[in-house]
């Protein structure tokens, strides 16, 4: 959701919310390797084990938004806020 959210207000010249001056961390997963996960554990049996997907690190919000400028070719009006209540500083998928 980020993406697209980030994406479409800097596209349309908007301001974007960074919470924590932008070093939030978040777990990003490219769309390719969730399917190919999906489809491996097809082909395994499990007995309604959980299975995680996800990427093995996590990124800062401030470099996420610079890469997707960098694609854009335009700068985001970055609206640098403190971190809400309740919310988590960092998440990572585990992928024990």
């Amino acid at each position: 959701m980020a993406l697209f959210d980030f994406t479409k207000n800097i596209l349309a010249g908007k301001p974007i919310n960074l919470h924590n001056m932008g070093k939030m961390k978040r777990n990003f997963s490219y769309i390719d390797d969730i399917i190919d996960g999906s489809v491996t554990a097809l082909d395994k049996i499990f007995n309604c084990e959980i299975i995680n997907l996800g990427a093995d690190r996590s990124e800062e919000l401030e470099k996420f938004v610079t890469l997707i400028e960098d694609n854009l070719g335009k700068k985001a009006m970055r609206n640098y806020v403190t971190m809400q209540k309740g919310e988590i500083l960092e998440s990572i998928a585990d992928l024990t």
